[in-house]
């Protein structure tokens, strides 16, 4: 790519386009700061060593940026799903887990993809509420971005149509003509739109494009894929990447989510439930990085089930741990009061 000559012809499209632009920004940046010295000299990289690390120090800058972002972002979801309470435990809690903290420190395309499935779970939540075109036409270039960072979160454009169902929830038939109606087409249209502007490739020389989604693909393992055995792995990824008290919390807040079933509780549930079965049935390897489309979604519910937890018990533990400090208390005064005697 040579952005001088209008040379915006990308040489490696296995993971998505969108990352390598925000990196070359990035790397412009640092360039004009006096930061970065870029040169095609590759000796001088070899005489100099901290220089090649400045790029990376770029790379793992915009996974930092959009790491921060993607807190707010699931902050701003909880709140509107839930309550403000939700809200912060959820940002809490995810800028902790981690699963999220050690992504957040590579040079990859993860964390990016994070953020942009988050804005445009955003968008359908405003969905939930409101029948305004923006929120859809603003889901699907959310969608599109996302998908433009990593191909697989292309499957975040299906929660556009599911929230415009559950926000009528006229009846079961009406999940079969949800993905077919006008706004939802537009939403659809917005996010191949963002998605081709940003990878032409897909346009121009869709055969080629065909061999990076190939590639992609395969990166995933071959052979036969083992549901069972990979539902198992994940579940320690997840054990270990959430760690036991949030693990243990995120399976009080499926509970609570299958048993309160608001509108909320249906969209998290479908997304979490549709990303879980493409990744524990269609992907060969297990990496912790393919969970990054789920948990911040899991994260939310184990904050709802901490919320309530808090709500309920809350005044009762802080009782008992007053009740515990003015059973001491006595006990040292008496003890002070002996002292003095015996001093006398």
């Amino acid at each position: 790519m040579n952005p001088k000559k209008m040379d915006l012809y990308l040489r490696y499209l296995f993971y998505g386009p969108l990352y390598i632009y925000l990196f070359a920004f990035a790397l412009g940046a640092g360039y004009l700061s006096g930061f970065i010295k870029p040169t095609t000299d590759i000796l001088f990289y070899f005489l100099n060593p901290g220089e090649i690390a400045k790029f990376y120090i770029a790379g793992r800058f915009v996974s930092v940026i959009f790491g921060v972002l993607a807190v707010y972002m699931l902050y701003l979801i909880a709140k509107d799903l839930y309550d403000e309470e939700t809200g912060l435990l959820s940002a809490l809690i995810f800028s902790v887990t981690p699963m999220f903290v050690v992504n957040s420190h590579f040079m990859t395309v993860d964390v990016a993809m994070c953020f942009f499935v988050c804005l445009a779970f955003f968008m359908a939540v405003k969905i939930l509420s409101s029948s305004r075109w923006k929120w859809y036409i603003l889901a699907g270039i959310s969608s599109g971005l996302a998908a433009a960072a990593k191909y697989n979160a292309v499957l975040i454009l299906l929660i556009i149509p599911f929230a415009d169902f559950m926000k009528e929830c006229e009846n079961k038939i009406g999940l079969i003509f949800c993905w077919f109606k006008k706004k939802a087409v537009v939403s659809y249209g917005c996010a191949l739109g963002t998605f081709l502007l940003l990878c032409p490739l897909a346009f121009l020389n869709p055969k080629k494009f065909k061999g990076f989604l190939d590639g992609a693909l395969l990166a995933t393992g071959r052979g036969t894929v083992d549901p069972v055995k990979n539902l198992l792995s994940y579940l320690a990824v997840s054990y270990h990447g959430l760690v036991l008290p949030v693990f243990l919390l995120s399976v009080l807040g499926f509970i609570f989510a299958f048993i309160k079933r608001k509108k909320g509780d249906y969209l998290l549930l479908f997304w979490i439930i549709v990303n879980c079965v493409i990744v524990v049935g269609l992907f060969h390897w297990v990496h912790m990085r393919y969970l990054l489309t789920i948990i911040p979604f899991v994260v939310i519910l184990a904050a709802r089930a901490l919320a309530a937890i808090r709500m309920k018990y809350g005044p009762r533990l802080m009782t008992a741990c007053l009740c515990a400090r003015m059973r001491g208390q006595p006990r040292g005064n008496g003890s002070r009061r002996t002292s003095q005697r015996e001093a006398a």
